[in-house]
């Protein structure tokens, strides 16, 4: 896993948004993933729909499609503030959901890389995700 190449993928995905001039919330998110190919996979939350699709969701569905279900790496960080941010319970269940090698999942943060087993008592219980600042 290379969270280099993770953070990279989405904070320039988050640029592109911006410079595209489309209307972004506090709320959106982009979330970058990588797979045990190495393939990187993109999502960007959508706030305006009902119910909202968190950028995790949009990027697990880009990853099923092209086939793969196995995640090594998954960042996901504020659209406007590109501070990372631990996925909401939901997202968190969602990926251990997808295959059991999940729950080797790195989550990528400003300062470290925490396992997606060991966030979930800091991770949002339903809906939103949490601002690490605050867990």
């Amino acid at each position: 896993m290379n969270p280099d190449m993770i953070f990279n993928s989405a904070l320039s995905a988050a640029m592109q948004l911006i410079e595209s001039g489309a209307y972004i919330t506090p709320a959106d998110t982009v979330c970058s993933l990588q797979t045990a190919s190495g393939r990187i996979f993109t999502g960007f939350s959508h706030s305006n729909m009902i119910p909202p699709v968190h950028a995790e969701v949009e990027a697990i569905g880009n990853m099923l499609a092209a086939g793969e279900n196995i995640i090594q790496g998954i960042l996901l960080i504020s659209t406007q503030g590109r501070e990372p941010l631990l996925p909401c319970n939901n997202c968190i269940g969602y990926i251990l959901s997808l295959a059991q090698e999940n729950s080797q999942c790195m989550i990528a943060m400003s300062d470290r890389m925490i396992k997606i087993t060991d966030v979930g008592m800091f991770a949002a219980s339903m809906g939103g995700c949490t601002d690490v600042r605050s867990a």
